[in-house]
């Protein structure tokens, strides 16, 4: 007969656990488990941070050197990427201001571009927001 149960080779749900008080513990418990997969989730996340920082911060230069659609385009980018995954590991505020220059950005693409602000326009008015995004993100991924 054909076990229909899951191997406890190592690499394996059940082989996952190093002893048998582990394995009564993750059962008992499932969401330890999870918790502690978001915290391993979560510290690399924040190790990310970093790098995140040095690409908004190098999006925002060129944007306000040079502001044009594409580097407009550039900065949304990374700014709703951040808004949307921020939130998610704890990082609320920073999702929020993320999102604003998201927003910002988002609506005047989605504007007449013969009505719009011009990108030079745009780039003063997101001059604020994006800086208080860019320091936040320094500070974050300082603590981290």
């Amino acid at each position: 007969m054909k076990s229909v149960c899951r191997s406890t080779q190592r690499g394996s749900i059940v082989g996952a656990y190093d002893d048998a008080s582990s394995r009564i513990a993750g059962f008992l418990n499932p969401m330890a488990d999870s918790r502690k997969r978001f915290e391993i989730l979560r510290a690399r996340y924040a190790k990310s941070l970093a790098s995140k920082h040095a690409a908004l911060a190098e999006a925002w230069r060129a944007f306000a050197d040079a502001a044009d659609e594409v580097r407009a385009c550039k900065l949304q980018d990374l700014a709703h990427r951040l808004a949307g995954s921020a939130p998610a590991y704890g990082y609320a505020t920073l999702g929020t201001r993320a999102g604003i220059v998201d927003s910002e950005i988002a609506d005047w693409r989605d504007a007449n571009p013969n009505a719009r602000e011009s990108p030079g326009d745009l780039a003063r008015r997101l001059s604020a927001p994006t800086q208080a995004l860019i320091e936040s993100l320094a500070r974050l991924a300082a603590e981290a």
